[in-house]
C-alpha cells in the first residue's frame, strides 16, 4: 500500500509535471476555482484578470514545494503569506482554494481515487495552515 505522500507524488507527477497535461490542468484548476466568485474574487483580489491563472498556479506550486521540502520557510512562500494576508483572506477562501483543487484532481488524474484525494488534501495543508499564521504572534515568520 502506498503511503499518502507517494500517492500525492505519483498523481503531482501525472498531472501537473507532465507537460502534456499540465496546461489542462492549471485551466480547470482556475475554472473550478472561479466557480465560487466570492472565493475567488477575496483570494485573487488585486490580481490583472490576464495574471490569475499565473497567480494560482504559482500559490499550487509554492504551497506543495513547502509541503515536500520539509516545510523549509523560504523568502517566496512568506512573500506569498504576507501578500495573500494582506488581502484579508478568511478560512472560507483557503477552503475554497482546497475544495476547487481536489475537484480538479478528481477530474484530471486518470488514476484518481478516494486515497489521492485525501494526500492531496494532507500534503497541501502544511503550506495553507503557514499561510494562515499570524506574523505578529509566530516568529518563525520573520
Amino acid at each position: 500500500m502506498l503511503s499518502l505522500l507517494e500517492l500525492f507524488d505519483e498523481s503531482f507527477a501525472r498531472i501537473v509535471l507532465d507537460p502534456s497535461r499540465s496546461g489542462s490542468f492549471f485551466d480547470a484548476f482556475y475554472e473550478n476555482f472561479l466557480s465560487d466568485r466570492k472565493g475567488a474574487q477575496t483570494f485573487l483580489e488585486g490580481v490583472e484578470k490576464g495574471d490569475q491563472r499565473h497567480a494560482l498556479q504559482s500559490t499550487l506550486m509554492q504551497i506543495a514545494s513547502f509541503s515536500t521540502t520539509r516545510f523549509k520557510v523560504h523568502a517566496s512562500i512568506t512573500a506569498l503569506a504576507d501578500e495573500l494576508r494582506g488581502r484579508g483572506l478568511g478560512e472560507h477562501a483557503y477552503r475554497h482554494w482546497i475544495d476547487a483543487l481536489i475537484t480538479t484532481v478528481r477530474q484530471q488524474d486518470p488514476l484518481y481515487r478516494r486515497e489521492t484525494g485525501q494526500a492531496w488534501r494532507v500534503m497541501m495543508a502544511p503550506g495553507l495552515a503557514f499561510m494562515q499564521l499570524d506574523p505578529d504572534e509566530d516568529a518563525v515568520l520573520r
